[in-house]
């Protein structure tokens, strides 16, 4: 999986050149739309342009509580933990897509994969809103298991119904390396 990562960092690269901000301050074109990569000081901001009303039909059932899940391919897992009221697929689908967008053709296309240097990562879709969190005193969460991180959460939705939930983010070698949620409002 990382290998076509690789190759696909390498395909954006080469299709998309962004322009950056000195870091950490980081102001990046990511699309032809309005999305955009915003440093708010302690939070790192996406917005994207969606119009989101109310949340959809109620899961067939939820899984247990809490329910740990390997992102496929990868050294990352999930722990997602306090379902709650159900969301939109299509908008979570929308801002994980986008999201995973900017990370990769923005992010990692320009830098490489590295330590994700804000403490907090939101995005943000209508009522929408998809929060990642790492440990102040670690920075061993990185850009690509934030991509992995959201691959693995729309695997799950897909699956599992589509809802409100906590995240905790596992990796093989450093442990837990961060923390989020998924919340409608």
């Amino acid at each position: 999986m990382r290998a076509l990562k690789a190759v696909f960092l390498a395909v954006i690269s080469g299709l998309i050149n962004p322009t950056l901000t000195a870091t950490p301050p980081l102001s990046v074109p990511s699309s032809p739309s309005s999305d955009s990569l915003v440093n708010t000081s302690s939070a790192l901001q996406f917005t994207i342009n969606t119009n989101v009303s109310a949340p959809a039909t109620s899961p067939n059932e939820y899984p247990i509580d809490p329910y740990q899940m390997r992102v496929p391919g990868t050294t990352t897992s999930l722990i997602l933990s306090k379902y709650g009221s159900p969301i939109h697929f299509e908008a979570f689908l929308n801002l994980v897509a986008d999201a995973q967008y900017q990370l990769v053709a923005s992010v990692v296309a320009a830098r490489g994969d590295g330590p994700v240097p804000q403490p907090t990562i939101q995005w943000a879709q209508g009522k929408l809103r998809v929060r990642i969190s790492r440990p102040l005193a670690r920075e061993d969460l990185t850009w690509l298991m934030l991509a992995d991180t959201l691959e693995g959460l729309r695997g799950f939705f897909g699956v599992r119904g589509w809802f409100e939930t906590e995240i905790t983010i596992l990796d093989d070698t450093a442990g837990i390396v961060g923390s989020g949620s998924v919340q409608f409002w």
